[in-house]
């Protein structure tokens, strides 16, 4: 089909010829889908034709047509107006996101701030490599300061071409426009280059690098743009838009250079000496006509550069209408960016009077022009001809304004706006026309404004009837294209003013009375809306210039004072003095002025709602191309550098200059010598001139200043003082004046006597000659090195090897290395200063100096290893054989006869041992550890009682008794996580980290779209899609790192780098499939993850199992594989079953059950759903993991820690699904069901988290007290003081119990703790939240064989905490020990319920550890809990402020605005979550021991990272796998 069509446009659709023609949308071009209603889905119809390609007959029988016309809303967009074309209603579309105050605020900001961020950076670091004092060095004046402007202007050129060149057919090609933008900088830095091989660097020469460099970029780029992107045909009509471009850009160059004479006019006649009795009058005449002259004379003739300019591309090369309409929006840019950059800066030097007339006229000037002219009903009037004095007089028929002092006071401004600026007619130069398209006599208006002429052509002589049958017909006509199929084409402007006008009113309202004709008023409505358009357009660029060099000129000079630049950036403003009041003063009352003027302005325009939206359009549409904001940008940029690169002084640092200098006699000879800044000399220009005195003002070239004020000058002859014979001495003129002058050029004078090379010194002495600079260097002497070596000083241990055993290399290269740096450092500038400098060269000019290699070599590293190891260590076969630990005891000795002496090891290469914690480590000739020892070594060995009384030892504390070295180690680790901060922050972590990353994910998952809620494929594919199979594979990748056996040589990290790469990867290969085989069904896409984890995990097992694994390693890992290949397979058959269950609670949702109460059953309905999940699907889910765990115990045991961890992941999986889509369904539910589910999970949850966790309920528990008794009181046993608690902890396990399935046939969790009674015994469960915890080896009866039992543990724990070689204990178990023997505060209260001592240690060694369980099993549902509820609260929200609300609504209508019960709902949800963290944590931190036991289990799991890593990982993809599943797939 050979018709372009535009997304949004009206077409005619039909399947046969039989069929009649149906009017619908285009919704998608390729493919071409129509869509007939605006929430129909689009279709593709065999036959499409746009509706001005049908005929008569075809038209009459077009179906739907008036339905599309009285839909304001299609396709999500609002309909463009009537009479566009399809191209028009593409951009229309465009426009109306940037048809904002916003956008136009954003534009004015960016234009106004632009330059200032970019200038004074490139202001402050214009001398920040010098020479000394205002001399620059040349290169960098080259390759920064000049080379910036070349590079702004270059990118201003560059678009300028870009925009304004015509459009090639085969588009432009970018690269010869980076081509030309990169020509800029390169041709002036040949130039450059060319100045320096010809020896010349005066400011004259310097200034011609612009033109030149810009003139060969040009000139040679042109041939090359031509021929290469221009077909033949094209050359000729784009070499005349070329040629016309080039013309307006000279002679726009030409006049912005004469603009520098004219500042550095102004500044001149600033010093004249008028000898008039008042020179201050006539020195603020002298200004004011400068300011004049510039504004009114001046300025106009550069806008006739820019009118000529138009008037050729008019005739020679015409633009597109809008592509014009840029064109005026750029030179009134340029133009107004000039006039007020180089205006402000002559007014920063004017008289204040000058100042302050000014910038009040001017301000009056655009208030009148910008906001009272653009009312339309003053526009009318002025259109109308009513005269201005019959409006002040209160006589005119017409009125403007229904309040006559506004009408007065604005008669008043016109006339003070108008007197004092040139008449506009004679300095218009950007012409717009407006076309009234009236049939008959017609006659032309001009309205005129800033510069601006508006013609309005075609407009009728007299409102007769001829004209009011005209006006009637228009209108009839305008109601016929309303609803015409084929409405005659409009020009966009005037399609938007028609617009405009139906929805205006209030601005209107208070003139209609000075219309007696409504054709008449209908008809000024429509002239004076396109009006008010015309003038906004105008308005924004002079705003933005406006505030631009306003603030440029408040903060540059501030800026450059404040950086080396003060130096060289002083040609016309002197910016090393301080800055005075004035110098504030006038910048910041222009600010002040311009946002005054700013506010009134946009005030004044605002009046009309339906006005404002067609200017704001209008201007927006300007802006659809965005390389026209660049351009203004770079403009703003460069013209604003401009006056500051022009004015620099160019006085630069090479070389030794020549001069001459006169000797004693008579004499003239040249010899090499310096001259100093500020030295007197002798001057004179021919042998007959008696000598004058002069201060040297320049070196290069030589430049003498008679008087402080007066201009530098050359002389031919210049002599040093010195070199005068006394003739010349008693000759000399003006001596006596340089002396009297106490200050010369900046610089105070030296004091009579000095040697030249004394007076250049006192020169830079008298800025260091106060007491600042004496007690900065006080403080810099006593700070520094409190500074530097206390940073040195702490992080002297930071790479360390434990306890107080440095790192070598971290010792060696820092810590000692930074003595010897800073000592270097100190003798290399010793021998600098002290030895004699030599002749011919200087330090600098060595190609290695000799200093440095003193420096570099002064000390060696010595013999510090050989120092630090000692001898060589013999040590025990045993003890090699174990392996030393950090910490571990040992026994040492020398030789065969001494004793062994009990020690702890400090560092195991080489092995250094401690006797005592202060003392220093030793080495020893034989180290054995203590359990190689035999019994007569142990009762011989010396110092074991006095380790043991050492709680601290080297700065750690001590591990429990009875952990192995391999537990001892990790006790280390462990401690520093053993806090509530870890803790929490592993909360925070779980629930926030789903939060941030699937809320930027969610907001982005439709921001590349085809339009409404139809995706882009390639986006879902590359980003919605496989965001997900990262993130899963990642999990998985952590998950089989984790929990398959480590092999032999260590896991190979690459090989689980490559199965996370595979998930996305297979997942986007099987997205070709669907592709090739044209598959796009909701059901297929959904088959992507399991097919893609399918592939990625079979596929990378045999890699896995034969590359890392040995042998005899493979059988085992390939179980463990199998067994956690079946538990994740059967893991994701019951999560995608509960996606079903999410769309079955919302299908019964909407049921209808015919009862009278419908609400009552909907409200059971949802209960019984959701009990369902949670009581009957979740525990049936969990059942796979308990499998799981079983197959691993008897096919591929884990460690214990690793078991655990296991553990923890499932309850992570389990309770992240529980949540999740629980908590979906609770979204949709009724209010009365959320309600009751959320308080009944809370109470459940604080009931076996919180009350549950106490030792002393435990114990009740396990010695099976009714909880009946502990109600009544009738108990033996307590486990509160107080019985309230006792009774209302009873009603909670009532009402925790029974509204929950019994735990024990849902728990599939099982810990185990052994009792180790040897006797008769039984075993005891404990169960809470999905969790047995099973009690073996718990003794019958505590009888007598009990008490004896008890009394030998104990005794046998005294024992072993004084044993050299204690029995092994469990990690948990040691831990247990410790936390009882600190434990008291929680067991206070129930001691009298013990009355046998051996019973109640045994029940806290039971309910401790029971604790520790109860406490690990809370943290994971936490973090679940709070990630799903914020999820809740903040997804929908951010969908909805996202083009995702068209496509994440498949369960919840995100394109609805959120009700109060969408908000409600989720908070609430939240409240109790934290409710609940707040409750639990505090009853679970009753005993600081017992707490300090559950976070040393809790800290333990997490020793491996990898585990907090796939948890995180775990919390994101199930978040947002629902988001994932719910969407709508529709490409």
């Amino acid at each position: 089909m050979s018709h372009k069509y535009q997304v949004g446009q009206l077409v005619a659709v039909r399947d046969d010829e039989e069929e009649p023609w149906q009017c619908g949308r285009i919704a998608s071009v390729d493919p071409i889908l129509v869509k007939r209603r605006p929430r129909s889905a689009p279709l593709t119809f065999n036959l499409v034709s746009p509706l001005e390609a049908l005929d008569d007959k075809d038209i009459k029988g077009l179906v739907g047509f008036d339905q599309q016309m009285r839909n304001q809303l299609d396709n999500g967009h609002a309909t463009p107006p009537v009479g566009l074309s399809p191209e028009d209603q593409s951009a229309y579309k465009g426009m109306l996101s940037k048809a904002a105050w916003l956008f136009a605020n954003t534009m004015l900001m960016l234009a106004a701030l632009s330059p200032v961020f970019f200038n004074l950076v490139w202001l402050t670091l214009a001398n920040v490599v010098n020479k000394g004092e205002d001399r620059q060095d040349y290169w960098w004046y080259v390759l920064f300061f000049d080379n910036y402007f070349m590079v702004v202007k270059g990118g201003m050129f560059t678009l300028f071409f870009l925009t304004f060149l015509p459009k090639p057919a085969g588009g432009h090609k970018r690269f010869l426009f980076i081509m030309f933008a990169v020509m800029w900088p390169l041709c002036s830095f040949c130039i450059h280059l060319l100045w320096l091989a010809l020896d010349l660097h005066s400011w004259g020469i310097l200034k011609l690098n612009f033109p030149l460099g810009a003139s060969i970029a040009v000139f040679a780029w042109m041939p090359v743009c031509i021929f290469v992107q221009y077909k033949k045909s094209e050359r000729y009509f784009a070499t005349k838009r070329f040629v016309v471009i080039v013309v307006i850009l000279v002679a726009d160059l030409i006049f912005i250079s004469s603009s520098h004479a004219i500042v550095l006019g102004f500044k001149s006649s600033s010093e004249w000496d008028f000898g008039l009795p008042d020179a201050q009058l006539a020195r603020a005449v002298m200004d004011l006509l400068w300011v004049l002259g510039f504004t009114q004379v001046y300025m106009p003739l550069l806008a006739k550069v820019w009118q000529i300019g138009l008037f050729l591309f008019d005739t020679m090369a015409p633009f597109p209408e809008i592509v014009r309409q840029r064109m005026l929006y750029f030179a009134t840019v340029i133009l107004d960016m000039h006039r007020y950059m180089y205006l402000r800066e002559m007014l920063y030097m004017a008289r204040v009077e000058v100042v302050a007339f000014v910038v009040l006229k001017d301000m009056v000037f655009d208030i009148y022009h910008f906001g009272i002219k653009s009312s339309p009903a003053f526009q009318s009037l002025q259109l109308m001809g009513v005269p201005s004095w019959k409006v002040f007089l209160g006589i005119a028929e017409q009125r403007w304004s229904k309040y006559r002092y506004l009408e007065r006071l604005t008669c008043l401004l016109s006339v003070f706006a108008t007197c004092l600026e040139v008449p506009q007619r004679f300095v218009a130069v950007f012409t717009w026309t407006i076309d009234a398209e009236y049939p008959h006599e017609t006659t032309t208006y001009y309205f005129y404004f800033a510069e601006t002429k508006v013609k309005l052509a075609n407009v009728p002589v007299e409102f007769d009837d001829k004209f009011k049958v005209w006006a009637n017909e228009k209108a009839a006509e305008r109601e016929r294209a309303a609803k015409a199929v084929r409405p005659k084409p409009v020009r966009f402007e005037v399609a938007l003013a028609n617009e405009a006008v139906q929805r205006s009113g209030r601005e209107w309202g208070k003139v209609w009375d000075g219309f007696a004709d409504p054709s008449r008023f209908r008809f000024f409505q429509l002239l004076t809306v396109q009006l008010g358009g015309i003038v906004f357009c105008r308005f924004w660029p002079r705003m933005g210039c406006k505030l631009a060099s306003s603030l440029m000129l408040l903060l540059a000079g501030t800026m450059i004072r404040l950086s080396p630049s003060k130096d060289v950036l002083n040609y016309v403003h002197d910016h090393t003095a301080p800055r005075d009041l004035f110098s504030w003063v006038v910048p910041s009352a222009i600010l002040f002025c311009d946002i005054f003027e700013l506010i009134v302005v946009q005030w004044l325009q605002s009046a009309d709602p339906a006005l404002i939206k067609y200017r704001l359009c209008r201007f927006a549409r300007l802006f659809l191309d965005p390389v026209l904001a660049g351009m203004v940008l770079s403009c703003h940029i460069c013209c604003n550098s401009d006056v500051y690169l022009t004015f620099a002084k160019l006085k630069f640092c090479k070389g030794v200059p020549t001069k001459e200098i006169r000797l004693h006699g008579n004499d003239v000879q040249t010899m090499q010598g310096d001259f100093e800044v500020g030295q007197l000399v002798a001057v004179r220009d021919d042998e007959e001139e008696p000598w004058q005195c002069g201060r040297i003002a320049s070196v290069d070239p030589i430049l003498v200043k008679r008087r402080p004020r007066s201009a530098p000058l050359t002389f031919n002859l210049v002599s040093p003082l010195e070199a005068l014979d006394d003739k010349d001495i008693k000759g000399l003129v003006g001596f006596d004046q340089q002396m009297r002058n106490q200050l010369d050029n900046g610089h105070a004078t030296p004091p009579v006597g000095l040697s030249p090379e004394d007076q250049s010194a006192y020169k830079g002495m008298p800025s260091k000659a106060a007491w600042l600079f004496a007690n900065t260097m006080l403080m810099l002497a006593a700070l520094s090195p409190v500074f530097f070596n206390l940073v040195w000083l702490t992080l002297a241990n930071v790479v360390n090897k434990g306890e107080d055993r440095q790192d070598y290399w971290w010792y060696v290269l820092v810590f000692d290395n930074y003595f010897m740096i800073i000592k270097g450092g100190m003798f290399t500038l010793f021998f600098l200063k002290f030895l004699p400098k030599p002749e011919g060269s200087t330090l600098l000019e060595e190609p290695v100096p000799a200093c440095l290699l003193v420096a570099a070599g002064r000390w060696g590293a010595g013999n510090m290893a050989d120092r630090l190891a000692g001898p060589t260590l013999l040590a025990s076969t045993e003890c090699s054989a174990l392996g030393a630990r950090v910490g571990q005891l040992v026994a040492v000795r020398d030789d065969e006869e001494e004793p062994w002496q009990c020690g702890r090891i400090a560092s195991v290469d080489p092995i250094l041992v401690k006797r005592r914690p202060r003392s220093a480590p030793l080495t020893f000739n034989l180290v054995s550890p203590l359990e190689a020892l035999d019994d007569k070594d142990i009762k011989g060995l010396v110092g074991f009682d006095q380790q043991m009384r050492n709680q601290l030892d080297n700065g750690h504390a001590t591990p429990p008794v009875g952990l192995s070295p391999e537990d001892q180690s990790a006790y280390k680790g462990m401690l520093s996580k053993a806090a509530w901060l870890f803790a929490n922050t592993m909360l925070m972590l779980a629930a926030l980290s789903p939060v941030f990353f699937n809320l930027v994910w969610l907001t982005l998952a439709n921001v590349v779209n085809k339009g409404e809620d139809r995706q882009d494929y390639w986006w879902y594919v590359l980003f919605f899609d496989n965001y997900f199979m990262v993130v899963k594979g990642g999990m998985f990748t952590l998950f089989f790192l984790t929990f398959l056996p480590k092999p032999a040589g260590g896991h190979k990290r690459f090989l689980f780098i490559m199965f996370a790469v595979m998930w996305p990867l297979c997942s986007f290969c099987i997205h070709l499939l669907w592709l090739a085989l044209d598959l796009h069904s909701w059901g297929i896409l959904k088959l992507n993850f399991p097919l893609g984890a399918s592939i990625a995990v079979f596929a990378w097992m045999p890699v896995c199992i034969f590359v890392q694994y040995k042998k005899s390693e493979r059988y085992f890992a390939t179980k463990r594989f199998v067994v956690i290949v079946v538990i994740l397979v059967a893991d994701l058959i019951f999560i995608s079953s509960s996606h079903a269950i999410v769309l079955g609670f919302k299908s019964s949702s909407e049921w209808d059950f015919g009862l009278p109460d419908a609400q009552l059953a909907r409200a059971v309905m949802d209960l019984l759903w959701v009990l369902g999940f949670t009581q009957v699907y979740m525990p049936l889910l969990a059942k796979v993991w308990q499998i799981g765990l079983f197959l691993f115990d008897t096919m591929a045991p884990f460690p214990e820690i690793v078991r655990q961890r296991m553990l923890y992941f499932a309850t992570v999986i389990l309770d992240m699904h529980r949540y999740m889509y629980l908590r979906e369904m609770l979204y949709m539910a009724r209010v009365e069901v959320v309600a009751f589910v959320v308080l009944k999970d809370m109470v459940f949850d604080i009931y076996h988290f919180g009350i549950k966790s106490s030792p002393a309920f435990q114990s009740l528990q396990l010695m099976g007290v009714p909880s009946w008794k502990v109600f009544l009181g009738i108990a033996e046993q307590r486990w509160s003081k107080y019985r309230y608690l006792e009774r209302l902890t009873c009603l909670l396990s009532v009402f925790a119990t029974c509204l929950e399935v019994p735990q024990r046939f849902v728990a599939v969790f099982t810990w185990t703790i052994d009792a180790e009674y040897p006797h008769e015994t039984t075993t005891y469960y404990f169960y809470f939240a999905e969790t047995k915890v099973k009690l073996a080896n718990v003794p019958v009866e505590f009888d007598d064989k009990f008490k004896v039992w008890a009394n030998e543990k104990a005794a046998e724990r005294e024992r072993a905490a004084k044993a050299v070689r204690p029995k092994p204990v469990r990690f948990e178990v040691a831990l247990a020990n410790e936390a009882v023997q600190r434990s008291g505060r929680e067991w206070g209260k129930v001691w009298d319920g013990f009355a046998d001592p051996s019973r109640f240690r045994f029940f806290q060694l039971l309910t401790v550890q029971l604790g520790g369980i109860v406490f690990c099993r809370f943290w994971p549902r936490m973090g679940c809990k709070l990630a799903s509820s914020l999820m809740l609260l903040l997804a929908g929200t951010m969908i909805r402020l996202s083009p995702s609300k068209d496509v994440l609504n498949y369960v919840h209508d995100h394109t609805a605005p959120r009700d109060l019960f969408s908000w409600v709902v989720p908070s609430a949800i939240l409240f109790c979550d934290i409710f609940e963290l707040i409750v639990v944590q505090w009853l679970q931190s009753a005993d600081p021991a017992l707490i300090k036991y559950r976070l040393c289990r809790f800290a333990r799991l997490f020793l491996d990272p990898v585990l907090a890593g796939m948890v995180l990982s775990c919390h994101i993809c199930c978040n947002s796998d629902v988001y994932l599943t719910f969407a709508k797939l529709k490409f």
